[in-house]
C-alpha cells in the first residue's frame, strides 16, 4: 500500500520509531518517510521518552523487547502521562499472550517481526485516521 502520489499518504504525520535493532531503525523510517511521514528514530525507549515532550508524535511504532526501558513500560508511561495518540507494537514476541499484553499495556495494534512493510504502512494509515485516498482532499461522508 505504498502511496501513488509521491508520499502523500502520510503527509505531515509525525511518527516516532523506537527499536534497538539497527535494521528496523533504518528500514521503518525509510518506508514511512517514503509514504510522506516525518519520522524520528530512536535506539532506546529512554531516548524517545526524553524527546516526547518537545516533539509530540502523532503515532508511535515501538519494539517491545529492548534493554533497559522496554516498549511495554514506555507505552505505560506515555499513557499515564495522558498521551492518547495511536501506538503500534512491533515485536518478535508473537504468542497470543504477548499480543494481549501489548494491547493491555496501551498499544493499539501489534505487528509480528519480521514486519511486512505494507502492513506497517497500512497500520499507521489506519490508526492515524488517514484513508487510502491520495488526492489530498478530505473525505466527504
Amino acid at each position: 500500500m505504498h502511496s501513488e502520489g509521491g508520499g502523500v499518504l502520510l503527509s505531515g504525520l509525525r511518527v516516532f520509531v523506537v527499536d534497538d535493532h539497527a535494521d528496523s531503525v533504518e528500514l521503518f523510517p525509510a518506508v514511512l518517510g517514503s509514504a510522506g511521514a516525518q519520522v524520528q528514530a530512536f535506539r532506546s525507549a529512554l531516548e524517545a521518552l526524553d524527546a516526547f515532550a518537545a516533539l509530540r508524535p502523532d503515532v508511535l511504532v515501538c519494539d517491545l523487547a529492548m534493554p533497559g526501558l522496554n516498549g511495554f513500560e514506555l507505552i505505560r508511561r506515555l499513557r499515564a502521562a495522558g498521551w492518547t495518540n495511536p501506538a503500534v507494537a512491533v515485536s518478535a514476541m508473537v504468542r497470543a499472550q504477548d499480543k494481549a499484553e501489548a494491547l493491555a499495556a496501551g498499544f493499539d495494534m501489534h505487528l509480528a517481526k519480521p514486519v511486512d512493510i505494507d502492513a506497517l504502512v497500512e497500520a499507521v494509515v489506519t490508526l492515524s485516521g488517514r484513508t487510502g485516498d491520495t488526492d489530498g482532499l478530505p473525505d466527504v461522508g
